[in-house]
């Protein structure tokens, strides 16, 4: 996932402001929520000049002044009424429909989900060579939920923008710049003076590619967040808001990341878990690009971050071969509903290796916050539990327990982490494969555990 939401090397226009296209556009399939950090935008990058013509911005205060008369554009503040106490509020720049949205949901908002103890488990502090990051305080386990939080700003993608069809593309892009700076002053401005100062002390990695200071900051930091505009497509582009958080949004970038990070509607917030377990001291990562690649791929998609990756994997001449295996091997949990019916007797002997086989990789690469590590192990707990093996199937239950971001992760998993658990027996699928009688139910409890399915987390 990459951070911020407008960023790419070609200037592509939209008439009512810049086009949005994904940097990865999540395949069909069960969307599990973890927030893509990608590039979004089609505004420039890199070092720009670009000459304006004559009148140009009394062109552009006109033709404001109509988005303006239109109501295309919507400033609100979340939540609505006051916040709880110790809870933030974050300034919204809506389409119009994205606030309704919120006010149809019942109970919104919810108090924001809190962690288990008093104490912050993380403190921000200098990261070499990479500015400042979070890092732990102490050791956290994976599947813990580190910290959630409220951005400071939500903006929509590809708002409207006044444009003439008689500039180039340079003028057009340059133009969404400016108008981009003016609407996110308003919202900056309605910001506390505490929130204000938090998002002016972001990162800002567009210092030269004409964005101003805000626009700077809001391309560098953004991620996205879907379910506000539900008249568009899922997957299309400008259906993505971009949150802007003060500590979420100092995550420093690894192609091994220890954090995912998911977005809660009902809390309005960010929600940060352990993918693996966090040493004491050890930095929070997460992964501003896709990262199935190969070394080379994943650093030009991050050369707008003006870094070159250095992470354990980068380093590793051997990776790329393996995450290249990977990502050309089939999930196996789309192989078990034909396996369990005996429509795929070449699998018999070949399911439960592969499950290890593919584990390995995602284990050594540092990928369990990845789709295809639930895929896996969810794939190896109902073959086990099919074979009437609860000891094999209690190792792939502790793996599934860990992953608390992942709606659907059974919810009684913990109870199967125990190889003698009287749930084995009273499970659907125990002992399917050797007694047979695979049944519409079995295939309905398979399918809300996401097997069968191309299980996706959108990068």
């Amino acid at each position: 996932m990459k951070r911020g939401f407008l960023n790419s090397s070609k200037p592509k226009v939209h008439p009512q402001g810049p086009s949005t296209t994904p940097a990865a556009t999540p395949s069909p399939g069960i969307d599990l929520g973890e927030i893509p950090r990608a590039g979004l935008g089609r505004l420039a990058i890199g070092k720009q000049n670009v000459e304006l013509p004559e009148g140009f911005d009394e062109d552009v205060a006109l033709l404001e002044r109509e988005i303006q008369a239109q109501g295309m554009i919507v400033h609100t503040t979340v939540p609505f009424d006051k916040a709880l106490p110790g809870e933030h509020t974050t300034e919204c720049i809506f389409h119009p429909g994205s606030k309704e949205v919120l006010m149809g949901l019942s109970g919104f908002p919810q108090p924001m989900v809190k962690r288990v103890g008093k104490k912050s488990p993380v403190v921000v502090k200098e990261a070499s060579g990479m500015g400042l990051g979070v890092f732990a305080t102490r050791g956290i386990k994976a599947g813990e939920l580190i910290f959630s939080e409220r951005p400071l700003l939500v903006g929509g993608q590809a708002l409207p923008t006044a444009l003439r069809a008689s500039w180039t593309r340079e003028q057009k892009s340059q133009s969404s710049l400016n108008q981009l700076e003016k609407m996110l002053a308003v919202a900056v401005d309605r910001m506390s003076d505490e929130d204000k100062a938090a998002y002016m002390a972001l990162k800002n990695s567009h210092l030269e590619d004409g964005s101003g200071p805000l626009a700077g900051i809001y391309r560098t930091n953004g991620l996205g967040i879907e379910g506000l505009r539900p008249e568009l497509k899922k997957g299309d582009a400008t259906a993505f808001c971009s949150g802007v958080g003060n500590l979420v949004s100092r995550l420093n970038h690894s192609c091994s990341r220890n954090v995912t990070a998911h977005w809660n509607m009902l809390t309005f917030s960010f929600q940060v878990f352990a993918v693996r377990d966090i040493a004491a001291d050890e930095e929070l990562t997460y992964q501003y690009c896709p990262i199935e690649g190969s070394t080379a791929e994943r650093n030009e998609q991050l050369k707008p971050y003006d870094f070159i990756c250095a992470c354990p994997s980068c380093k590793d001449p051997e990776s790329d071969a393996r995450r290249a295996n990977l990502k050309k091997s089939y999930p196996p949990s789309m192989i078990i509903p034909a396996w369990l019916s005996g429509n795929a007797p070449q699998a018999d002997s070949k399911l439960l290796p592969e499950c290890r086989r593919q584990m390995d990789i995602l284990e050594r690469e540092g990928m369990q916050g990845t789709s295809r590590y639930f895929q896996v192990s969810v794939a190896g707990f109902v073959a086990c539990v099919a074979l009437g093996d609860a000891q094999s199937a209690s190792e792939w239950a502790r793996k599934l327990a860990r992953i608390r971001w992942v709606d659907k992760v059974p919810k009684d998993i913990e109870s199967f982490v125990d190889p003698k658990s009287r749930a084995y027996k009273a499970h659907p699928v125990w002992r399917k494969k050797i007694d047979g009688g695979v049944g519409f139910d079995v295939m309905v409890k398979l399918a809300e555990m996401g097997i069968g399915s191309v299980v996706n987390l959108p990068h």
